[in-house]
């Protein structure tokens, strides 16, 4: 739950109203947080309660964690969905990040075996977002439909709570695809068609019957559905109006129009994938490289050698010092091998040219010992 601080101005009159709220005690009110030394002399707290935002308009946004959940157990089961722990999983607590790096919610759950525990981190990412498809026509289990690349940017795992299964994304191998099967495998496909529907008609009622700008009508998404997120996470309104200004202005940029999704319906993310199968997506190594050569770094750096060829530049990009205006750290991150050493037990090869016998691998792996999970994915 957000509210807003009132500030008073400099004759000590604060106009706003307190807000009341009746899920937050006996007393029906919003508790109030101990104030900041008061720097005109004032006792600390003697001005501070609590308003919508409406009612406050420059208040400053405060998170009441105490008044909003019951327990972290219960933020862990808005965030990560309900389907209770396996047995031998302890969650362990919560934490949200707001920075310049990302925008996320973890959960540290770990994993108890007969002599062994192991702990991981699990994230629901606000930043970077993930996206949804709201062109037309459009189909929910293309690789369109769902971009989901927090996982893969940050070099972590798809995590799905309920599946023992870690799936390890490589750049330029089918990575859109791996996030919408691991948002599949989660459950999130029916709430991300019910929400792409209800966004696209909001978007469309919008401006009726009346002259509205699109920035205004895009700022309205934005108010209704992402806004109380970026406070829950501890963001500054500093940062919401820059992160609403970054999803507006890259819907109208881009040729496919994508809008940015509530966290909790993007696909979860692990670190280490602890006590999980990990399945690691392949391809073609030449394939892989040429596609990135020939749909993304001859897009963005042709003009930089109009005349190099993909052999040339192939020699270039392996090199062990490449040249940096040519190969930048992004290009070297895309290009990273998804193996530096053989694969190990309890991992399996995903071989995107190979899907079939490749699905079927992993649900025998998965239906083994110790997973025991036999669901077909």
């Amino acid at each position: 739950l957000v509210a807003f601080r009132l500030r008073r101005d400099g004759g000590g009159v604060v106009s706003c109203v307190p807000m009341h709220c009746p899920l937050c005690g006996e007393a029906g009110s919003l508790p109030t947080l101990t104030a900041d030394p008061d720097p005109l002399g004032g006792a600390a707290g003697d001005w501070e309660t609590f308003a919508s935002r409406k009612l406050c308009p420059a208040g400053e946004p405060v998170i009441i964690t105490d008044s909003a959940i019951s327990s972290a157990s219960a933020e862990f089961m808005q965030t990560f969905g309900p389907t209770p722990l396996h047995r031998n999983q302890e969650f362990r607590g919560l934490e949200a990040e707001c920075s310049s790096d990302a925008q996320r919610i973890m959960a540290r759950v770990c994993f108890r075996g007969d002599q062994t525990e192991a702990c991981d981190e699990w994230s629901k990412y606000a930043q970077p977002r993930c996206r949804i498809f709201v062109g037309l026509p459009y189909d929910a289990g293309h690789m369109s439909f769902l971009t989901a690349h927090s996982c893969a940017s940050t070099r972590q795992l798809y995590c799905p709570p309920s599946v023992p299964i870690a799936i390890q994304p490589t750049l330029k191998s089918g990575s859109r695809s791996a996030g919408l099967w691991a948002a599949m495998i989660e459950g999130l496909l029916p709430g991300l068609v019910a929400v792409r529907r209800a966004i696209t008609a909001s978007l469309q009622n919008e401006g009726k019957g009346k002259e509205i700008s699109a920035d205004a009508t895009f700022k309205r998404f934005g108010a209704d559905w992402l806004e109380h997120e970026s406070f829950r996470l501890g963001c500054s309104q500093e940062y919401w109006e820059h992160n609403l200004n970054s999803i507006i202005s890259r819907h109208f940029q881009e040729d496919v129009p994508m809008l940015g999704l509530p966290l909790g319906l993007c696909p979860t993310c692990c670190r280490t994938g602890a006590a999980r199968l990990r399945v690691v997506i392949l391809r073609s190594p030449f394939s892989r490289l040429w596609s990135y050569f020939r749909t993304d770094w001859r897009k963005r750096k042709g003009h930089l050698a109009p005349g190099l060829s993909f052999d040339a530049w192939l020699e270039e990009a392996l090199s062990g010092a490449p040249n940096q205006t040519l190969i930048s750290p992004r290009d070297e991150f895309h290009l990273e091998p998804a193996f530096k050493a053989p694969a190990q037990p309890g991992e399996v090869v995903f071989l995107v040219e190979h899907p079939e016998e490749s699905l079927r691998l992993v649900e025998e792996a998965l239906c083994a010992m110790p997973y025991r999970h036999c669901n077909p994915l």
